[in-house]
């Protein structure tokens, strides 16, 4: 499925409103890449912008980072929904997709047992463990990046 139908599915399936977030995300995620892209941050920005970025980093980072080791495949994969889906998803809906997910992922013994957190552990984290939870598994190698990407559109 197309990164766009599905993000645009979620969103009527699970009637979410998108707020001001959404626009703060996207800012910062296109944003970001621009800055990726030219490497070349001047030292002579204004402290507002700085406070600005810094504001809306300890928001949004740790959904930035959950892909962080995939940058090179920005070009064919768009994060950006995946990254806002996250972010909109409630903390139970996000808990059940990654007990299926990790209930696939050993299934089809895409990653050793060991590196799997039990569900009993699991449903104690909050929404930020889950979050770094997911990014260590997301991690552990590209063939489970794209089963996380194909298995929460299913999921979802």
């Amino acid at each position: 499925m197309n990164s766009d139908v599905f993000f645009y599915n979620f969103l009527n399936r699970y009637d979410i409103v998108l707020d001001d977030n959404y626009n703060k995300i996207k800012e910062k995620y296109y944003y970001d890449k621009i800055d990726i892209i030219n490497k070349n941050r001047t030292e002579n920005r204004t402290e507002n912008r700085t406070e600005n970025r810094t504001e809306n980093r300890t928001d949004y980072n740790i959904y930035f980072k959950l892909f962080d080791k995939y940058k090179h495949l920005s070009n064919n994969i768009n994060f950006i929904y995946y990254i806002i889906i996250l972010y909109y998803l409630d903390d139970n809906k996000l808990l059940n997709y990654i007990r299926f997910l990790n209930c696939k992922l050993n299934n089809f013994n895409l990653i050793k047992k060991e590196n799997l957190i039990n569900f009993s552990i699991l449903r104690e984290y909050k929404k930020i463990e889950l979050i770094k939870y997911l990014k260590i598994l997301i991690d552990y190698h590209t063939d489970i990046l794209l089963f996380f990407i194909i298995s929460i559109q299913n999921y979802l």
